[in-house]
């Protein structure tokens, strides 16, 4: 059975209660992220704070719900997040990574791709360099099964730079840029004061 992460928009009012916010012509739930397991960077759910009867409203329980008076409405595998406490920083990263890793990442759709998964800092590249040019290539070793294996030369690297669209810092970007479709004034006009976004994570 597949298990996903969904994260949409909502309002938390100054007594903690929370409302769903982004809906289609339809009056359905728009949910801006959905990750299967696999691609769920745990550095972004791991941030998010369990739903409690107390910031349950009636909007909420029917944006989750497959009837419209809520009524199979579970609090169970919900959570949010203020969006000032998602993970910040860049999703643009740099690194030493495989010159087979960049020729499959540039030859597939980059949310196909799945991942660098070996990644040099310059420092341990030039380190790594260095070692070679003093003792030559890396030579086999064997493993714990006893079969042999060979690291890969400084030979096999390149300095890349990439847009990581499956890190925590990408998909909070995406929730975040969200209200900018907001006027200024949305929150204290619609909410009162001390309102503020959150981002909501259904898991199911």
């Amino acid at each position: 059975m597949s298990w996903y992460y969904t994260y949409s928009l909502g309002v938390q009012d100054a007594e903690g209660k929370i409302y769903p916010i982004l809906f289609t012509p339809q009056n359905e739930r728009l949910d801006i992220v959905t990750n299967p397991r696999s691609f769920e960077p745990k550095e972004l759910d791991s941030v998010f704070y369990f739903l409690h009867e107390e910031n349950v409203t009636n909007a909420l329980k029917e944006a989750y719900s497959c009837h419209e008076d809520g009524e199979d409405f579970d609090i169970d595998y919900k959570s949010y997040c203020p969006l000032d406490e998602l993970p910040s920083g860049s999703y643009i990263k740099k690194a030493y990574v495989l010159i087979s890793d960049v020729e499959e990442y540039e030859k597939d759709h980059p949310s196909d791709f799945d991942g660098f998964y070996e990644r040099l800092s310059p420092q341990v590249y030039a380190a790594k360099q260095d070692a070679e040019l003093k003792f030559g290539p890396p030579i086999p070793k064997k493993d714990d099964n006893g079969y042999d294996i060979t690291e890969h030369s400084a030979r096999d690297y390149m300095w890349y730079v990439w847009e990581d669209t499956h890190c925590a810092e990408y998909y909070a970007a995406q929730i975040r840029n969200i209200t900018a479709m907001f006027p200024y004034n949305y929150l204290e006009k619609h909410y009162g004061k001390n309102a503020r976004f959150v981002a909501i994570l259904f898991q199911g």
